[in-house]
């Protein structure tokens, strides 16, 4: 026995998704993610957020540079600082007369 299809016509269409609570941003928005129903501060906060990123990462960038430079500094100091205790070291000290005995003052 033959079955008997039903033809549909354009006249009906899909039924509209539901809306749902965006749970990163707290919007209304379709269940396929197509439409905005309504839009939340959290998504405007967010928005200025993504805008304001960019000139975080350059100044994120500008004082990486500056540490960079104050650690290079620190080395060459320390370098300088280990240069001069060598030089105090390799100079001898001024030798005691012998006709002074330890303790003793010049009274």
């Amino acid at each position: 026995m033959p079955r008997k299809y039903v033809k549909k016509t354009g006249a009906q269409t899909a039924p509209l998704p539901a809306s749902i609570q965006c749970p990163a941003c707290q919007s209304r928005i379709s269940s396929d993610g197509s439409t905005l129903y309504e839009k939340s501060k959290v998504l405007g906060n967010l928005q200025q957020t993504a805008d304001s990123i960019g000139e975080v990462e350059k100044a994120a960038d500008l004082l990486e540079a500056k540490y960079e430079e104050a650690k290079k500094r620190i080395v060459e100091l320390e370098a300088e600082l280990k240069n001069e205790r060598e030089k105090k070291v390799n100079v001898e000290p001024k030798q005691k007369s012998g006709s002074e005995k330890p303790g003793s003052s010049w009274w």
